[in-house]
């Protein structure tokens, strides 16, 4: 898997180097915290959310369904697309 970028250093690139410390430096590094931990919070919200929706819309091909009949809903393991992904893996 691909590694993805934290929150902490999706803020620090925002800003150039001097550009952060003196933004930090001003707000008496008492923000940057929060932001991180908000964007954290926001980033597990919508993974959550987009997980749980997948796990509702999931489709069956043709072949499948045609294979599985009437019991094609029940070959499905929601759990296995709920957990796919963990959230502590979102920093």
């Amino acid at each position: 898997m691909e590694k993805l970028p934290t929150a902490e250093s999706i803020i620090r690139n925002q800003f150039c180097g001097e550009e952060f410390d003196e933004i930090m430096g001003y707000l008496n590094n008492s923000i940057e915290p929060s932001i991180k931990l908000a964007m954290i919070e926001f980033a597990k919200l919508h993974v959550e959310q987009a997980l749980k929706e997948a796990s509702e819309k999931v489709k069956l091909t043709d072949f499948a369904c045609e294979f599985l009949q009437e019991g094609a809903s029940d070959a499905i393991k929601k759990d296995s697309i709920l957990n796919s992904y963990p959230p502590e893996n979102i920093k």
